[in-house]
């Protein structure tokens, strides 16, 4: 195995090491979940490594070096599992839009996976105008050529299936009691923690109808890695 660091316990395993190089050790079918952002295709160059996907001549070249790794993970991954997929539409030209989610779909159908959902992150308008200078998003194009404008684009969240019986059922007998997004849990739902019937749970049947939407606009954008001490010299 190509590692470069690693940590093992009874309960977790951490490899730091190029995906392409690890992954064929692992074996067939021993993954229940992977969730993780590639690179979006040529939009970043992370490095000058021949092994990163980012490091692309085209569009085309980094699917064709995605697309060993969907194998992989189709592979490794349990029947009847996921594997999920953090992307976003790509800047074309001024006001036009690559589908890379759709091409990402079509990939991954390409190798074996079933298309599940689609959730769709909200991005607000302002930051992201601010963050890329977007012409298209400025106040002003409206002014001069609305025909330039379009909105600012979300985030989207792919889920795909593996073809096949989940042997080991995903079990939550007393429903959820625990919501992630930054959305208020309602007081008067408290007193349904650890309440035992799950058709009367009205605080697991609130927080499940969030996360069942197909649109999360209450993500907390800022529970991320800190950018400078995360980054290494």
């Amino acid at each position: 195995m190509a590692v470069i660091e690693q940590i093992i316990t009874d309960k977790y395993a951490i490899y730091n090491g190029d995906c392409i190089e690890v992954m064929p050790s692992i074996k067939d079918k021993s993954i229940h979940l992977s969730v993780y952002s590639p690179p979006f295709a040529d939009l970043y160059n992370y490095s000058s490594s021949d092994n990163d996907m980012s490091n692309c001549r085209s569009y085309e070249q980094f699917f064709e070096h995605y697309e060993f790794l969907v194998k992989e993970i189709y592979r490794v991954t349990l029947p009847g599992r996921l594997t999920v997929v953090h992307c976003m539409d790509l800047k074309r030209a001024v006001s036009t839009y690559r589908d890379f989610p759709g091409d990402i779909i079509r990939l991954h159908e390409k190798s074996g996976f079933a298309y599940q959902t689609r959730i769709s992150v909200w991005k607000e308008p302002l930051k992201i105008a601010i963050r890329t200078r977007a012409q298209g998003l400025m106040h002003r194009q409206i002014v001069n050529d609305s025909s330039l404008c379009h909105a600012a684009g979300a985030d989207y969240i792919l889920v795909f299936r593996k073809e096949g019986k989940n042997t080991k059922p995903i079990e939550h007998p007393s429903g959820l009691t625990v919501y992630f997004g930054a959305r208020q849990i309602p007081g008067d739902l408290d007193k349904f923690k650890g309440w035992d019937d799950p058709k009367t749970n009205k605080l697991s049947h609130w927080i499940w109808q969030q996360y069942a939407s197909a649109f999360w606009d209450d993500i907390r954008s800022g529970n991320v890695l800190p950018y400078k001490e995360a980054k290494d010299s």
